[in-house]
């Protein structure tokens, strides 16, 4: 990594991280659009950041691959080393609904800062509705700091659930009254897309849901959660999903 390098992760990842421990520094503020006749391609601009139609036509391809019936199908693994106290797992998992797909990834990093203080109490979850058509496919990312959530709130299949109800809304039932948990949420429907987020102004988030960069701190985002959609592709190319008895029924 040379020096450059070093700067923009510094920038896009680290220092974010870092102030997430200390969210009541910094606001967190909302912001939506929605298409127009003036301008129709508003909302899929917004969504190409998060998913490209080269990933959403990868990622139809490598759900062909999957059984045919409507089951629920996961796939589990750890990230982070257990001497270093980052070890956690990160989950994927896909249910078939018809011709379409919906694709969740669980990222559950609460318990990462015990050894790593500089590390914040978070979880991130994503929830997609991916449809044969880019235009109608959705997408939803939530990551938000754990203060005030029980134990039993944090465990994988409770995740799960919360995942769930990202497609169905854009706050999920257990932060109804804990928004301030919220660190980043990016809703990206057919017609509309909302961003919450801190770090941030009006100018860079009103020039980064028209389809500029934003801030630093929203293109570290966008990265992350290509990395995340990329390795979901590969996993399915390379068959690791399996049936899932883990979560049915959360």
């Amino acid at each position: 990594m040379n020096f450059r390098e070093g700067i923009t992760k510094f920038t896009e990842n680290i220092l974010p991280d870092v102030r997430d421990n200390f969210p009541q520094l910094s606001q967190l503020r909302s912001w939506e659009t929605s298409s127009s006749e003036q301008d129709p391609q508003a909302i899929e601009r917004v969504k190409a950041k998060f998913i490209s139609e080269d990933q959403h036509r990868q990622l139809l391809s490598a759900l062909q691959l999957l059984p045919p019936e409507n089951q629920l199908l996961e796939c589990l693994w750890f990230v982070g080393k257990q001497e270093k106290g980052s070890k956690h797992p990160h989950v994927f998992l896909v249910e078939r609904t018809g011709e379409d797909f919906n694709l969740f990834f669980i990222d559950p990093e609460h318990n990462v800062s015990s050894k790593n203080f500089l590390r914040p109490k978070i979880s991130n979850l994503i929830a997609m509705r991916l449809k044969p058509d880019m235009e109608s496919s959705e997408i939803s990312i939530i990551r938000f700091g754990v203060d005030g959530l029980t134990p039993d709130q944090l465990k994988l299949r409770q995740q799960f659930g919360v995942a769930k109800e990202l497609l169905r809304q854009d706050l999920p039932s257990m932060l109804e009254n804990k928004k301030n948990n919220i660190l980043f949420q990016a809703v990206i429907k057919p017609d509309r897309a909302l961003l919450r987020a801190r770090y941030t102004n009006k100018r860079k988030a009103t020039n980064f849901l028209s389809g500029g960069n934003g801030s630093r701190a929203l293109r570290g985002k966008v990265k992350a959660n290509n990395i995340i959609i990329n390795r979901l592709i590969t996993f399915l190319e390379d068959g690791k999903f399996e049936k899932s008895t883990r979560f049915i029924n959360s």
